[in-house]
């Protein structure tokens, strides 16, 4: 009797043949037969994963997975939900020498294993959102305008050193920051943080898709090119605006900042930066040109009137 042939990988997850782990842990190449993969964990440890049997519905599955590491082996349960085109979240089990143990309640899920996402690598995703936002607090590991981290900022040592270097500097700490979605490219995303007088700081990021976590936030994964990591931007929405937080490895369930939009693309011209002043997906309107000329009051008193004035034929107009 012949050997019986590995199952193939669920199509979800072999549509792409190499993910990553949000932190950059864990690296996983799939082989040509799309059968098997190879697991790199932390840049030195390399198991060769093979599919032994699987259970599959339309986003997820439930496969036995022959693990393979020098000369020990085993099976393990591996359960994969494909969150987006571009996402999977995994989660492992513990290894037996029983293949039908494998994904019992003995050994499935490891007590020390949480449910993790995955990310195709060399791909990206149009941005959930689209418009300019105005950011109010900090955006987790965001670098405030003092040159640190939101988390060393938090650090006594480093309050003290703040407090210390605000009494010597006349840059003001983080005041305003500003969000552009889907404005110069449907896949990007800018951050400005504005620093007083010091000019801000841009960090352009790339959206790679979107999942939901446990707790039910939703989840955008974004890249920046100064990382080799990926970045987790969990979000609620909470009577018109996001409760969101930006963290790196992890994604973070505790808000820290607020998101409220304040309206469509409109990118500036800087001495720096020599982009168009709006995207293709939303052209300047006439409307859109009142609110940047006329202040907030005059412009409602006059709204009804511009309205009909932009929306009647001129012959009519001149009669009236």
């Amino acid at each position: 009797m012949g050997r019986a042939e590995p199952c193939k990988l669920p199509q979800f997850f072999s549509r792409h043949t190499k993910w990553r782990s949000l932190g950059g842990g864990q690296s996983l190449h799939l082989d040509p037969g799309l059968a098997s993969f190879s697991l790199l964990t932390q840049g030195t440890a390399i198991e060769q994963v093979t599919c032994h049997s699987v259970a599959e519905e339309r986003r997820s599955a439930r496969l036995v997975m022959h693990v393979k590491r020098g000369c020990s082996s085993g099976y393990m349960c591996l359960f994969l939900n494909s969150s987006d085109s571009n996402l999977v979240t995994a989660t492992y089990g513990l290894r037996t020498n029983h293949p039908d143990e494998a994904c019992s309640h003995h050994y499935f899920p490891s007590p020390d294993s949480s449910p993790g996402i995955l990310v195709a690598e060399n791909s990206s995703a149009a941005c959930p959102f689209s418009g300019s936002y105005r950011v109010e607090g900090g955006l987790g590991e965001e670098e405030n305008c003092l040159g640190t981290t939101q988390e060393e900022a938090n650090s006594p040592e480093r309050r003290v050193n703040m407090e210390e270097r605000r009494e010597h500097t006349m840059v003001a700490p983080r005041n305003s920051s500003t969000m552009q979605a889907g404005c110069s490219n449907s896949h990007r995303l800018e951050l400005q943080r504005g620093c007083g007088g010091a000019g801000g700081h841009r960090t352009a990021l790339l959206c790679h898709g979107v999942a939901t976590s446990p707790l039910g936030a939703s989840v955008l994964v974004v890249s920046s090119s100064s990382s080799s990591s990926f970045l987790c931007l969990s979000y609620r929405d909470k009577e018109g605006r996001l409760e969101a937080s930006l963290t790196s490895s992890t994604c973070s369930s505790t808000p820290s900042a607020n998101i409220t939009s304040s309206g469509p693309c409109i990118l500036p011209l800087t001495g720096q930066d020599n982009t168009a002043t709006a995207s293709a997906a939303s052209p300047l309107t006439p409307l859109h040109l009142l609110h940047l000329i006329l202040p907030t009051t005059v412009l409602h008193f006059l709204l009804p009137t511009t309205v009909l004035c932009l929306l009647l034929p001129l012959p009519l107009l001149l009669s009236w």
